[in-house]
């Protein structure tokens, strides 16, 4: 026959069970029930906050390309809790959606901007030409308006002068009708 084996029974003999140990026992079933829910939350709570870590420590990669140790590593980074830290995260948001609502960024803008610039000064550099030759052509017209009436009213006084004196001599030269041959 297999030794028996020794009963398990508590070396404090317990007292017999009277209505008033039932009350006593149920307080510590309370708290322990107490403690237990206590424990459920404290474990989520765990839980949460080590997601969040996880998130903050990818966050910092794909935003920053700087891993998260060395940002906690870093002396001159400016540490912010409580109500500050609530501010930040709200202005962190507020200029990610402006951010997000402005759209894809244009990776070719810098190079269509100089473009647009050097065209931009060509076409200003033409601009200013064209009004330094409008001037110029306005002074010429000035001059021209200037001197023609002297020098022409001049030249055709002697061109009238020349014209008549020739006529008058061909009128002398040319036999005249009335008289006979």
């Amino acid at each position: 026959m297999p030794a028996s084996t020794p009963s398990r029974k508590s070396p404090h003999k317990s007292a017999p069970a009277s209505p008033n140990s039932k009350k006593s026992s149920a307080l510590p079933a309370k708290t322990l029930d107490a403690a237990r829910d206590r424990r459920g939350e404290l474990a989520a709570a765990s839980a949460k906050l080590e997601s969040d870590a996880e998130h903050m420590a990818e966050t910092c990669l794909q935003e920053l390309n700087t891993p998260h140790a060395d940002l906690l590593a870093d002396a001159d980074l400016a540490r912010v809790t409580g109500v500050e830290l609530t501010q930040e995260d709200e202005l962190y948001r507020q200029m990610r959606t402006r951010l997000e609502n402005m759209g894809p960024v244009n990776m070719m803008a810098l190079e269509e901007y100089k473009e647009s610039s050097e065209r931009h000064a060509f076409l200003e550099a033409q601009r200013k030409d064209l009004y330094d030759a409008i001037e110029n052509l306005r002074n010429t017209i000035r001059e021209i308006e200037n001197r023609f009436p002297r020098e022409v009213s001049g030249s055709l006084r002697q061109d009238q002068r020349k014209f008549l004196h020739h006529l008058h001599q061909a009128l002398q030269r040319r036999p005249s009708l009335h008289a006979p041959h």
